[in-house]
């Protein structure tokens, strides 16, 4: 996904996302942290691309992790447990 970035808008039903487009055509979701950092007219390599992929892979995994533990404290072993179910390959 390399271009010039061409539109960031915010997504009809997620308040804190932004659709990123690249060369008029849709190239993915991101969050309004990850969005922030962005502008339009910006160009987006190949290494800049795959560095935004990490970022949104990096909020999403965070944002999972604060919805686990928001309804109540968590023990260690819950923790532990859901953090290994998260990583397994079967997901």
């Amino acid at each position: 996904m390399s271009g010039r970035i061409t539109a960031i808008e915010p997504q009809a039903r997620h308040a804190n996302r932004f659709n990123l487009y690249v060369d008029d055509k849709f190239a993915l979701g991101v969050s309004a942290i990850v969005a922030a950092k962005l502008r339009v007219g910006q160009v987006l390599d190949d290494a800049a691309s795959a560095a935004l992929a990490r970022e949104e892979a990096y909020e999403t995994a965070h944002e999972q992790a604060l919805r686990f533990l928001e309804p109540r404290p968590r023990s260690r072993a819950e923790l532990n447990s859901n953090y290994a179910r998260s990583r397994s390959p079967t997901k």
